[in-house]
């Protein structure tokens, strides 16, 4: 139950993000100064195309995977103390929370989509969209516990 509740405690900013620019948004369309025609300034346009994009959100994961690897080669190979393997092993708790903040921050995307399509009309819904939030929550609980657990058993033995 406690990675549970500071999972939600550590990532409850990454999952409220997107629902904020999201209302924001809201507000624009409803006051009239932005419609579908409106155009970006190419820096702004560039970061939120990483940010939102799948290879954005692979690129991450896929350097927290690197670095772990990277962590369970140097503490398997290594004839180093308890204590420094410790030390290597934070690498560990450091991609666990990015990963599950990572997944937390979809989370909220699909929770900002779901009533971004139904309010604002030049949004498009994304299919099975509301199931997508309780299922991101989900998985960001347990990849930080697989993650954590998996340091113990690597440094453990």
């Amino acid at each position: 139950m406690k990675i549970v509740k500071t999972t939600f405690k550590e990532g409850i900013i990454c999952f409220l993000f997107t629902p904020l620019l999201m209302s924001i948004l809201f507000v624009f369309v409803e006051i009239g100064s932005i419609n579908q025609d409106t155009e970006l300034h190419p820096y702004i346009e560039s970061f939120i195309n990483f940010r939102y994009s799948s290879e954005g959100f692979f690129l991450s994961i896929f350097m927290c995977i690197a670095v772990c690897f990277l962590s369970t080669a140097i503490i398997k190979t290594q004839p180093i103390p308890r204590h420094e393997q410790n030390k290597i092993g934070k690498a560990f708790n450091y991609a666990s929370i990015f990963i599950a903040k990572m997944i937390m921050f979809w989370a909220g995307v699909f929770f900002a989509w779901s009533f971004g399509s139904v309010y604002i009309i030049f949004i498009t819904e994304i299919p099975d969209q509301e199931i997508m939030v309780p299922l991101f929550l989900l998985l960001a609980i347990f990849s930080r516990h697989g993650i954590l657990k998996l340091k113990h058993v690597i440094i453990r033995g």
